[in-house]
């Protein structure tokens, strides 16, 4: 069911109740608040983003240096058009401007999925049966995702949660099947690497373990998880306008979160290779079967 207010964007939401003073200054008062959050994620993809340029010019052939140059776009354009949206009265509405961040948020997703798949397909010596196998379970599932979404979403101006997205049960239960079980697998098997060579290092072990890579791909895997875990816990926090206010925001952190940890595994990889990491994790994978 399709809110009024999904139709507006922030400053026609503001200007609606201008009469009656009350609802005006608590309207305003939380779009500021709104207003400073995307303030400061926007610098910070644009930061991002200034990296990301950088490390497809020296080198367009890694495909982790256009995950990087995608997420972090995304993330500028969908910030852009969030702080528009709340002072231009022909700024797009609602609805537009979370169908487009959904669209960066799921792209986060796949570019994400798409660069540990490339790890394990390097690590099995390039065996194109799995890299079939791994699209066909990592990527075939988002397009049903987005279209469950679109059909099924609806969309509403909150005076506590600002431009929100409503999930219905079916879009919440399709991201848990297409999300949970591939990151933990991933986690566990990283977990196990990291442990194992944990207990390798006698000196400096927390240093080989970020010079290896180990520690960065569990934070990519990580912070994958926990946009899936935000994605389906935003619509059943309702505590407090302060927690509304992060969860408001929770793709846009999220996706921010994704963009930095390939940004940081980007630039370990150009100076440790992270082969030993992946030879461990096919033989953890081969044991876990």
């Amino acid at each position: 069911m399709n809110h009024p207010t999904g139709d507006m964007n922030g400053y026609e939401y503001q200007m609606m109740h201008i009469d009656n003073v009350n609802v005006f200054r608590q309207r305003v008062v939380y779009v500021h608040l709104q207003l400073l959050v995307y303030t400061v994620l926007l610098l910070l993809f644009l930061w991002l983003f200034y990296h990301s340029v950088g490390f497809v010019c020296d080198s367009a052939k890694q495909l982790v240096h256009w995950c990087c140059l995608a997420t972090t776009a995304m993330g500028v354009l969908a910030a852009s058009l969030m702080l528009t949206s709340f002072y231009s009265p022909a700024g797009l509405s609602c609805r537009a401007v979370a169908r487009v961040l959904s669209l960066g948020f799921d792209i986060a997703m796949m570019c994400t999925n798409a660069y540990l798949l490339e790890c394990v397909y390097y690590a099995l010596d390039r065996n194109r049966q799995l890299l079939v196998l791994g699209a066909i379970l990592l990527m075939l599932p988002m397009p049903t995702f987005l279209l469950v979404f679109g059909q099924t979403t609806s969309f509403a101006i909150l005076p506590w949660l600002g431009c929100s997205m409503l999930y219905s049960r079916l879009v919440i239960l399709i991201k848990l099947l297409t999300s949970l079980p591939v990151n933990l697998l991933f986690i566990a098997a990283f977990g196990i690497v990291a442990r194992r060579e944990y207990r390798k290092r006698r000196r400096n072990r927390w240093r080989s373990l970020y010079r290896s890579g180990c520690v960065c791909v569990m934070l990519l895997v990580s912070t994958d998880l926990v946009r899936a875990m935000l994605c389906v816990l935003r619509p059943l926090v309702f505590a407090t306008n302060t927690i509304n206010l992060v969860y408001c925001s929770s793709e846009l952190v999220g996706h921010m979160l994704v963009s930095a940890t390939a940004i940081v595994l980007v630039k370990i990889s150009l100076s440790f290779r992270l082969l030993d990491c992946e030879r461990d994790l096919l033989l953890t994978l081969s044991e876990m079967k």
